[in-house]
């Protein structure tokens, strides 16, 4: 289990961080106490993102489709997914889109752990 999300070992650090992610980017986060690392995480809340199509957008940006695969996937046109993109990065004032997929995974929208292949025992000869 990997925690990527933003860490804090202070639940009043989190709600300073909390407090100015709202202030700053109008986002809304709630903080939650996670027992494998024994440290609070922020956690965006799910409006926050926008549609259903545009979390699944975030999803799949954040494990490295392109435009066009996350299209086909979507079953949409690839434009519209690409200004769905452009609109999502600048909402959250970010620069491109290995930052939205960053920013998608430390502020808990995307987990990382739902993309890792399972860990099996190398066999050898």
């Amino acid at each position: 289990m990997i925690c990527a999300a933003a860490t804090f070992e202070d639940r009043k650090d989190a709600a300073k961080v909390r407090n100015r992610l709202r202030e700053n980017f109008r986002l809304l986060s709630t903080t939650r106490y996670c027992e494998n690392c024994f440290c609070y995480h922020l956690n965006v809340s799910p409006r926050e993102c926008g549609s259903k199509e545009q979390q699944r957008i975030i999803e799949l940006v954040a494990r490295g489709y392109t435009d066009a695969d996350i299209a086909l996937e979507l079953n949409v046109n690839r434009r519209r997914v690409s200004d769905t993109v452009k609109k999502l990065i600048a909402r959250w004032y970010l620069r491109n889109r290995v930052q939205l997929a960053l920013f998608a995974i430390v502020m808990g929208i995307v987990d990382p752990n739902d993309y890792l292949p399972p860990i099996t025992e190398a066999k050898h000869g």
